[in-house]
């Protein structure tokens, strides 16, 4: 019964205090000006327990109570016993004292005992009624709390990103660098873009191929960290397969841009990187921090975003000024053609908005 009545107690918002003597438990709740203090004491069958007793463990509780500053406070004692006569007897000095009939599960209040303490009685007397309620209530709600913070930590995970598809394309490039190195021309020459090789040869899968190739170590340095910074942010915000669609939708505009640009120049030369699609990444980007951006509700992540797009776009052109032999048809091209495929990211977004607005 006692533990029953801890939870049932624990449901009304009592807090139990811990004592020395295994019978007696203390229960708080912080009213408006006072405290709200019950006293339990659970006698068992054929207890011998006495008035001096009982007024001797009620004095210690309260210079407990006193002694962790606990002065303006009002208090109800509850006796558990089989043999309520007896219990009423041992509390027969205290108004403020009420008898629980274990046996028959009946609240027990003598003639010179108070009828209420601030609505409690009902609250008994519905305990009484089913003592395994509060019980089954506090395990249900303990249920139901664990199953909430198991799923606050799965969508805590899910907000953890892993841009797999950037990382992805960065360690293909890298492996196949670093396989260049190994095998001198070969890549290079199989895999690289020209107007010969591609219109003149019919050659078109070279667009794709030279998106992986790099000349040196700064140009794929420069690409790849850039793809690292930028496709983390982009995959996140457009998705991972739309990411990686775009990525190759600006590295193949590009590449056609460019070799449009050399055939109608009359002059050929062979093009390899992944800057077209790199400067896709940028326009991607760009468009879709510019528009998200609520002008009104800024703050230092967003700065952060939109100061790291220009940052990464700044070094990039500082470094294609300092190159010699960029293809600027590529770079151009696929940074508006990322920028077209960010507008169309954007006004999308918008689309489904309103959609969910009419809805509503």
């Amino acid at each position: 019964m006692k533990e029953q009545l801890k939870a049932f107690l624990a449901l009304e918002g009592y807090t139990t205090v811990t004592s020395n003597l295994p019978e007696f438990l203390v229960f708080l709740k912080k009213e408006y000006r006072h405290v709200s203090v019950i006293y339990v004491m659970e006698l068992e069958e054929g207890s011998t327990f006495t008035t001096e007793r009982y007024n001797g463990v009620y004095e210690s509780a309260g210079k407990l109570l006193e002694k962790n500053g606990i002065t303006e406070m009002h208090i109800l004692t509850v006796i558990i016993s089989d043999n309520p006569e007896h219990a009423l007897e041992v509390c027969h000095e205290d108004r403020y004292a009420w008898v629980i009939n274990r046996a028959e599960k009946q609240l027990v209040i003598g003639e010179d005992k108070v009828e209420d303490f601030y609505g409690m009685r009902a609250s008994f007397e519905k305990f009484l009624a089913a003592p395994e309620a509060a019980s089954r209530e506090i395990e249900e709600t303990k249920e139901k709390v664990l199953t909430e913070l198991k799923e606050q930590e799965r969508k805590l995970l899910q907000t953890i990103y892993a841009p797999w598809v950037a990382y992805v394309l960065v360690a293909i490039n890298i492996v196949v660098y670093i396989v260049c190195t190994a095998t001198g021309e070969l890549l290079y020459n199989v895999g690289g873009m020209s107007v010969a090789t591609v219109i003149g040869d019919g050659q078109w899968y070279r667009i794709l191929t030279s998106m992986f190739l790099h000349g040196d170590i700064t140009h794929i340095f420069n690409n790849m960290l850039i793809l690292y910074l930028l496709g983390n942010m982009v995959e996140q915000r457009i998705g991972r397969w739309q990411f990686a669609t775009s990525y190759f939708i600006c590295g193949i505009v590009a590449g056609l841009i460019s070799l449009g640009a050399k055939y109608f120049s009359g002059m050929d030369a062979n093009s390899i990187g992944a800057s077209g699609a790199v400067y896709g990444i940028f326009g991607i980007a760009l468009v879709t921090e510019l528009t998200t951006i609520n002008w009104r509700r800024i703050n230092f992540f967003t700065i952060q975003r939109l100061l790291l797009v220009i940052l990464c776009i700044g070094v990039s052109l500082y470094v294609d000024s300092r190159t010699a032999g960029i293809d600027y048809e590529a770079h151009v091209s696929g940074l508006c053609m990322g920028a077209i495929i960010g507008m169309t990211w954007y006004f999308n977004q918008l689309r489904k908005k309103r959609m969910k607005k009419h809805e509503s």
